[in-house]
């Protein structure tokens, strides 16, 4: 029987993409989608020559200071022919008088402006090719990195000497650029041709991108025989596009020219199509390591006719058609553009779709019963974003859907029901790689897949003038934040003018000092990398047929979803729209804005920003018990700022459409003084205070950024973060903190991690236990006698160390980061909790010295006397995790055996199942084009034996990033244990376990019962 269920995080990635999630109120995963210009190659050479010196960030994972980031390679093939010349228009074939824009007036402006707008095209090298029919196709600017030198205005002023004359030879150009980009040399395609200059390829992995615009169909195709034999097609004839790829990887093709049947100018598209299919899957340089590749997009000008419609004839649906078909099976992107706003959005969209990464990925979210604590409802919701060389990484949140389907349990011929995701058609969405398939549609949006710049919230953000975005000055004031006269809100910034383009840039606008001539910028909000989404939940909108309004029958629930990111915010959405409801930033987060806005390029020695960097926690005050925020009741989301400083926010959010700063805490002043950066989640839980059941947040003194910390090669004691605070949840005001003054053992470690809370028997479920880990390898258990509060305003706690598992030599310099998973079961007839915790350098994942464990502990409930538990003392399970030597009476460990293996995740452990992954840092000098940054290992192993639940000791993949935190899904009955995304592909069977299902589970199963506040569910309390 369940105690309680109440809050962990999880953490997710993949071959392209990792995740990364918090359960707070309801299950979360997250992905974060790796941009793939980041190289992370050659970690065997980083590792053994840096000195680890630079800040401490998990991030270092994304950055190799050895080697740059390849950066994309961005080619404008311009169409200058004579109707460049003409009115804007498909049906004014006429050029215009002196004052009046032609195409190529609208082209060069526009062009120009996105070429000088730096921070929409910083991290990339561009350059510019002209063609038509007289002028033939010659390179105007050769490509650069546009971040050196003077190759932006370069192309900026080259652009302006354009001139329109002559044909479209459309294919010709396409076929000349792609030999230009490819550096290889050999009779057979790929391979390169001098006309246009030297190849812009300088490494393996480095994207190269073609964004075709032109205003009319293609003309002077002599080269179908020619496209043909260099892309290995034989004949024009047999010229095929790839239009398929199959679940299995198989492909299916078709013949080019079926295609364009429908078009009378078919003659001068041919073998077009599979020309940019052929280009997107086969490397253009087979002689560097990793693969080059080349996207081609386009935009179709001035097809239209000037009231808006587009002509039949070629020159209008037809040519937009083949442009489309070109972007479509190029792996690209095609726009149409008849006007300078729609040129430059067309160009904007390009390239910020160049610049951040589009694999497609997972990750979800979702409500649970009160009653029926393993019923969950099936909306998924998903936060994603894109990593970058540069400051203010892109994200994004998408909504999907669990579904359960019939699966045969192991031995047996009884069925269970496991979950799946699928997208709102009810089509599967993940990929048995751990990928949203591309065709998957999220809810809001049509075929969006995992792409962060697509689809989702950040496609329903209404314009900039429109946007709720605010902050609050002097704890009360509200201020829209929006450019006016006086602008009196500080952003670190003395000038007026630079202060109101700020203003403009975090509303939407591109930046620009002069207000007169603002622009819309292509829509972005900041990544929420170790952000985690929670649900408000206001109202039932449409019960189920039989009128059941609950939280987990109700057809339709009115509920915002809460995420923090990186660039200051926190949001609030509406999960049936998608849209923001307000956009709120906390005053001390406003100078972040100047620094997003100059996108400085971050490094393995120089981390990048950080805005809200935590976790929403919600508190309701549920007076009537419906789980609903109604009549008058209270509710609150806290929010701590991890990695962007040492804050913890409480908003009160009783009000759905009028959230409220309710107060906050600032580490470094008054009875906080020892706090550090936030990055222990606040748990929340119930105490005895003066007689009063009282609502509490119970967190971790936090991260102590001084430079000591730092220090991969020793553990040291800390100034800050060795404390630990209970704060009232309302109020926030101090109730108890715990230090070496006040306590039995040595408190001289921060403790960034989340604390578990175990909770009594008790109507109220009031905690009776917090137990934690610190940077010490120390693990703590403080005991709160709730009878003893009734007579006086003091709580009665009492505590002490009761593991010391780290040592004085390199190898042996365990740190716990990630909270312990607490349960409570009989062992020998004693009540017996089961402490189950990984150690592991998270914010150095590169370290290859210490010897980290995975352990499981088994302390006695009633005791507070128990010898402290070391390594010596503890069952140690065997290489293959079949068999286990040692006592068990005070637990087991799982030695990791790899090089640098370690836990940097939060586990999971439940139904007797103890199931943690791990991460191997990536030790090889081999090229990637998808950073493989490691291994994840995941083990399975019973928590009555120690013993593996596989055929092996562990599982292994190679991931991108940081492994996942363990979560499940359950139906009310069956419970899937997800340790990688792929496992919620419903093409992909589960693990097979040793003699039981490994990661499908009967919830009327397992002797060990859930305590702890890293377990999976938390409702609400009263």
């Amino acid at each position: 029987m369940l105690k309680k269920i109440s809050v962990c995080y999880v953490l997710k990635f993949n071959k392209h993409a990792f995740l990364d999630g918090f359960i707070g109120n309801y299950n979360i995963y997250q992905w974060i989608v790796m941009k793939k210009t980041i190289n992370l190659i050659a970690l065997s050479s980083l590792l053994t020559s840096y000195s680890y010196s630079c800040s401490a960030d998990d991030g270092e994972i994304f950055f190799n200071d050895k080697l740059a980031p390849a950066k994309p390679n961005v080619i404008f093939l311009l169409d200058v022919s004579g109707s460049m010349a003409w009115y804007p228009y498909a049906d004014n074939k006429k050029t215009p008088p002196k004052g009046v824009s032609s195409r190529m007036d609208i082209l060069k402006s526009s062009l120009d402006k996105v070429l000088a707008d730096e921070s929409a095209t910083t991290g990339i090298r561009a350059g510019i090719v002209k063609f038509s029919g007289s002028q033939g196709i010659s390179t105007v600017v050769p490509v650069a990195d546009i971040d050196n030198g003077n190759q932006r205005q370069t192309l900026r002023n080259k652009a302006q000497d354009l001139k329109a004359a002559g044909g479209t030879p459309t294919v010709q150009a396409l076929y000349d650029v792609g030999q230009y980009i490819s550096p290889n040399t050999g009779s057979k395609g790929p391979y390169h041709a001098t006309k246009l200059g030297s190849s812009p390829i300088l490494e393996g992995c480095q994207l190269s991108h073609i964004i075709l615009m032109t205003d009319g169909k293609p003309e002077g195709n002599n080269y179908g025989s020619q496209v043909a034999s260099y892309i290995g097609a034989g004949s024009a004839s047999n010229c095929s596009v790839v239009t398929q790829v199959n679940t299995d990887g198989s492909l299916v093709r078709t013949l080019d020219r079926t295609l364009g049947q429908s078009s009378s100018n078919y003659s001068n598209e041919t073998c077009g199509r599979a020309l940019t299919s052929w280009m997107s899957r086969t490397d253009q340089a087979p002689k560097l390591e990793g693969d080059n590749y080349i996207r081609t997009h386009t935009i179709g000008f001035a097809l239209r006719n000037q009231n808006g419609t587009q002509p039949d004839r070629s020159d209008g649906k037809n040519a937009q058609n083949f442009l489309t078909d070109l972007a479509k099976y190029g792996g690209g992107k095609s726009f149409e553009a008849n006007s300078d706003e729609t040129l430059v959005k067309a160009f904007r969209e390009i390239i910020s779709d160049v610049r951040a990464a589009d694999s497609p990925s997972a990750s979800g979210t979702v409500t649970v019963g009160e009653q029926a604590r393993y019923e969950q409802r099936t909306e998924v919701f998903y936060s994603l974003y894109a990593s970058d060389a540069y400051n203010y990484w892109p994200g994004n949140m998408k909504r999907f859907k669990i579904e359960y389907v019939e699966t045969t349990l192991f031995n047996s011929t009884k069925k269970g029901q496991r979950a799946v995701l699928v997208d709102k058609k009810g089509t599967s969405a993940m990929s048995p790689d751990g990928t949203f398939y591309n065709t998957a549609s999220s809810f809001w949006s049509e075929s969006d897949g995992g792409k962060v710049m697509s689809g989702g919230v950040l496609e329903q953000l209404k314009s900039p003038a429109d946007r709720k975005i605010f902050t609050v000055q002097n704890k009360t004031e509200i201020v829209d934040l929006k450019a006016n006269p006086t602008a009196s809100i500080d952003l670190g910034v003395n000038d007026l003018t630079e202060k109101n383009a700020l203003l403009n840039f975090i509303r939407g606008y591109t930046y620009n000092t002069d207000s007169n001539a603002l622009t819309v910028a292509d829509k972005k909000m900041g990544d929420a990398a170790r952000g985690r989404i929670s649900l408000a939940t206001y109202d039932c909108i449409t019960p189920d047929t039989s009128g059941k309004s609950d939280v987990i029958n109700c057809l339709q629930l009115d509920q915002v979803a809460l995420l923090a990111s990186n660039d200051g915010f926190i949001r609030g959405y509406n999960i049936n729209t998608g849209e923001a409801i307000y956009e709120y930033m906390p005053e001390e987060m406003l100078p972040l804005i100047q620094k997003l806005q100059r996108r400085e390029v971050v490094s393995f020695k120089k981390p990048r920003y950080y805005g809200l960097d935590g976790k929403p926690v919600i508190y309701h005050h549920d007076k009537n018990n419906d789980h609903y925020i109604n009549n008058g009741e209270h509710a609150y989301a806290y929010i701590a700022s991890g990695r962007g400083g040492a804050y913890i926010y409480a908003l009160d959010i009783s009000s759905r459409n009028a959230i409220k700063l309710a107060w906050q805490i600032e580490g470094g002043k008054g009875s906080f003084s020892k706090l550090g950066y936030t990055w222990s989640t606040p748990m929340l839980g119930k105490m005895k205070i003066n007689g009063e059941v009282t609502a509490v947040l119970v967190f971790g003194g936090g991260y102590d950024k001084s430079p000591q910390e730092e220090d991969t090669q020793s553990i040291r004691t800390n100034a800050k973060g060795n404390d630990l605070y209970i704060v009232n949840a309302e109020t926030g005001n101090l109730i108890w903190s715990a230090s070496n003054s006040n306590l039995t053992g040595n408190m001289s470690y921060s403790i960034p991690s989340a604390v578990a809370l175990v909770t009594d028997d008790s109507e109220d479920k009031l905690v009776t236990d917090i137990i934690f880990g610190d940077m010490g390898g120390q693990v703590w258990r403080l005991s709160i006698d709730n009878a003893k509060s009734n007579s006086t305003n003091q709580l009665s706690i009492t505590g002490k160390v009761i593991a010391q598992l780290a040592g004085s030599s390199a190898a042996d310099e365990r740190k716990f980061y990630q909270a312990p998973a607490v349960y409570e079961t009989k062992i020998n007839g004693i009540e017996t909790l089961s402490v189950n915790i990984g150690s592991g350098f998270r914010n150095h994942p590169l370290n290859m010295v210490i010897k980290d464990r995975i352990y499981s502990l088994r302390v006695p409930k009633d005791s507070t006397t128990q010898t402290i538990i070391t390594e010596e003392m503890l069952g140690i399970a065997s290489s293959d995790g079949q068999s286990i030597s040692g006592d068990l009476t005070n637990g087991f460990m799982i030695k990791l055996s790899a090089e640098g293996e370690k836990v940097i995740t939060d586990g999971y452990a439940n139904f007797d199942r103890l199931v943690f992954n791990t991460f191997i840092p990536f030790n090889t000098d081999k090229k990637t084009c998808v950073p493989s940054t490691g291994t994840q290992r995941t083990y399975n192993y019973d928590l009555t034996t120690g013993k593996s639940l596989l055929k092996t000791a562990y599982i292994s993949i190679g991931i991108s990033a940081l492994p996942p935190d363990v979560t499940a899904y359950c139906d009310g009955r069956y419970c899937t244990i997800i340790s990688d995304p792929s496992l919620l592909s419903k093409e992909k069977p589960l693990p097979e376990g040793k003699d039981k299902d490994a990661f499908l589970v009967d919830t009327g199963s397992g002797n060990f019962v859930k305590t702890g506040s890293t377990d999976l569910f938390d409702i609400s309390a009263k």
